[in-house]
């Protein structure tokens, strides 16, 4: 039996949970934050990738998460994505079921992904800041 319909409303979904991607899809890196960190803290993380020798506008690739949005990491990283470094955000939100240690790479089948503090909490931490360096040079920097 077909049903044909011809009077319905149509609606405007809402968009406000929507991740927000910026950045070129084929970027070594990835970052994902939660959206008022990241607001908050524009300036701090363009500084931590321009110490890095990336330009977060066009070198990087980033997602911002909307408040209590959780989203499935793996869909999101393309094949040229090499490194995903994740600032402030709980492991299941991005759909990864394992614990890890602040500012530490781990292998994936993929890429290397790396969970760090709230950008928050790392401009007003000096340990912290000194912590997410170290890592970042021995990674980036001293190659």
């Amino acid at each position: 039996m077909k049903i044909d319909f011809f009077d319905f409303e149509i609606f405007d979904l809402d968009k406000s949970g929507e991740v927000k991607a910026s950045g070129p899809e084929n970027a070594d890196i990835l970052l994902v934050m939660d959206g008022q960190d990241y607001d908050d803290n524009k300036d701090l993380i363009s500084n931590i990738m321009k110490a890095i020798n990336y330009d977060l506008d066009s070198d990087v690739r980033t997602f911002i998460l909307p408040q209590g949005v959780e989203i499935n990491l793996a869909e999101l990283v393309s094949e040229k994505n090499k490194y995903v470094i994740a600032f402030g955000v709980n492991p299941k939100r991005i759909s990864m079921n394992a614990s890890f240690r602040a500012n530490t790479f781990y292998q994936t089948e993929a890429f290397e992904i790396m969970l760090s503090y709230a950008l928050e909490d790392l401009n007003s931490n000096v340990s912290y800041k000194k912590g997410l360096w170290k890592v970042l040079q021995e990674k980036f920097v001293k190659k």
